[in-house]
């Protein structure tokens, strides 16, 4: 191999003695096997673009002969995105500066790229270089950064705060989630504690767990509160030690989940079934038994409670008050107007033996329940004195029916205007009716007129009295359950709009 390395000419003795000059041929014989079984790339290039010499590892690594790589420039070698950052690195070179790990990528024998990284020193016009084939640790690095990114995404998605706080309790990461909930980028809050983020009280504590966990080495679950823009919040929190290699910890990782949602959620599922339950009680749960007669009813809500109401109340002399509202609407609201108009109701019948009466006061006590909250009842009381069989009403808004026992209809139509909506309203008693054997007495709110099947037809009041006409001479419980059974087929699986309740009052003698 010729000598590439600058040194004196050996034969001239007068420069030194014959041992100097052995050992200096001794010397370049060493860096001459160096350059050849180097691991690394050598080269030797000119400024203008092409290699003078390579060691045998050029083409070990790249697969081009020695001879192609010295009689081609070496650009057309380099990936072509890389040659403008190639052409300033020569350029520094050629003004005498050195170049330590500059990368690009050269094209082996197969057409893939591999990446190099050149360290190279110029002097004068000769370029010298070595370089180090990085395309394994590149590509790793590659699938670190993907693995990396990847498992971001992954902890930036998920809906719990992820953070991890050094032993000194600073936030080394933090997640997006954590991020998004103090309205901060992630570089605001990185290298903060938490008395920067929370009260002191919730600082102290959340910081007293992170000591337990450094202190017993083992992960705690605990629930935490914790201070939002809309108020308190209840996390359940995983919080565990991190430790090196040498299993010291290091830092303290926690994975808190805010439980605020299904906790509320859980709350009013109990409140809902403490409502209902406290509803149910307000209906009858049995009707009274008054000579001559046969009573039943029944509410079905649209929603978790019913806003509409019924009641049977016994009076004196074996007679009976028969009431039914319809709230306006559905839902809570409605539910907690109907409590108030039955405890009114009753306190008032109690109080005073006139329906007209009755009914004057208790559309003024709505009025005023109204006021901040504009609502209004629709309301049927009947009292109905069976030994007499006889019958008067009120229909505040509200109308009613009688199926005579030949099946003939005579509707009782509304006396005066619906209750809550203007004070010291007046209001007519009709009757007395006739009632004799056989005769039944229905009333319904308009959740049966309006239930709508998936053709968006309604159920309709003539409906309600063909479920009833025919099933007359049954018991008013059969009557009633035809009733709704009848409205059930026809509205199939379709949603129901409002509240449905229905009371059928029967003369047996």
């Amino acid at each position: 191999m010729e000598n590439i390395w600058p040194r004196e000419d050996p034969d001239d003795q007068s420069l030194a003695p014959r041992g100097i000059a052995s050992e200096r041929q001794h010397r370049d014989a060493f860096f001459a096997r160096f350059f050849e079984l180097s691991l690394d790339l050598f080269c030797i290039a000119n400024l203008e673009g092409y290699f003078l010499h390579v060691n045998p590892n050029f083409s070990t690594v790249l697969g081009h002969s020695q001879a192609e790589l010295l009689a081609r420039p070496f650009r057309d070698f380099i990936h072509p995105a890389d040659l403008a950052a190639t052409a300033r690195v020569m350029q520094r070179l050629g003004e005498g500066q050195d170049v330590v790990r500059f990368r690009n990528r050269y094209r082996d024998s197969n057409g893939r790229y591999l990446v190099l990284e050149w360290t190279a020193k110029a002097d004068g016009d000769i370029v010298y270089a070595a370089a180090r084939n990085l395309s394994e640790q590149v590509q790793l690095e590659e699938e670190v950064l993907n693995a990396r990114n990847r498992e971001q995404a992954i902890l930036d998605r998920t809906p719990a705060v992820i953070y991890v706080k050094g032993i000194d309790h600073r936030y080394q990461f933090i997640n997006r989630q954590f991020a998004e909930l103090f309205h901060a980028a992630r570089g605001d809050i990185i290298g903060k504690n938490d008395f920067s983020l929370f009260p002191q009280a919730v600082a102290e504590q959340m910081i007293a767990i992170d000591c337990e966990v450094t202190r017993t080495g083992e992960a705690i679950t605990i629930e935490e509160l914790v201070p939002q823009d809309d108020g308190m919040h209840t996390y359940i929190s995983v919080k565990f030690p991190l430790r090196d290699a040498q299993g010291v910890i290091t830092a303290v990782a926690g994975i808190s989940t805010d439980i605020s949602d299904r906790l509320r959620a859980q709350q009013a599922e109990q409140e809902l079934r403490l409502a209902q339950a406290f509803q149910r009680t307000l209906y009858p749960e049995c009707a009274p038994e008054i000579a001559g007669l046969d009573i039943a009813g029944a509410a079905v809500a649209a929603s978790h409670v019913c806003g509409d109401y019924y009641d049977f109340i016994p009076l004196a002399g074996h007679s009976v008050a028969i009431s039914l509202g319809d709230v306006a609407g559905h839902g809570y609201k409605s539910a907690l107007q109907m409590v108030g108009l039955r405890a009114s109701l009753r306190v008032l019948l109690e109080a005073s033996g006139s329906p007209r009466m009755v009914v004057e006061k208790l559309n003024n006590i709505l009025c005023a329940d109204f006021e901040d909250d504009p609502s209004f009842v629709s309301f049927f009381l009947a009292t109905i004195d069976g030994p007499a069989q006889s019958l008067r009403y009120i229909g505040a808004g509200h109308d009613a029916f009688i199926i005579r026992a030949d099946g003939r209809i005579v509707p009782l139509e509304s006396t005066g205007l619906v209750l809550g909506v203007q004070v010291d309203e007046t209001y007519a008693e009709a009757g007395p009716i006739a009632w004799a054997a056989g005769d039944v007495l229905v009333v319904f709110t308009d959740g049966f007129n309006e239930a709508l099947n998936h053709a968006g037809e309604q159920f309709g009041q003539a409906r309600v009295l063909d479920s009833i006409v025919p099933r007359r001479t049954d018991s008013a419980r059969a009557m009633v359950e035809k009733l709704f059974s009848r409205v059930r087929a026809h509205v199939g699986g379709a949603l129901v709009q409002d509240d449905m309740t229905a009371v059928v009052v029967k003369a047996t003698e």
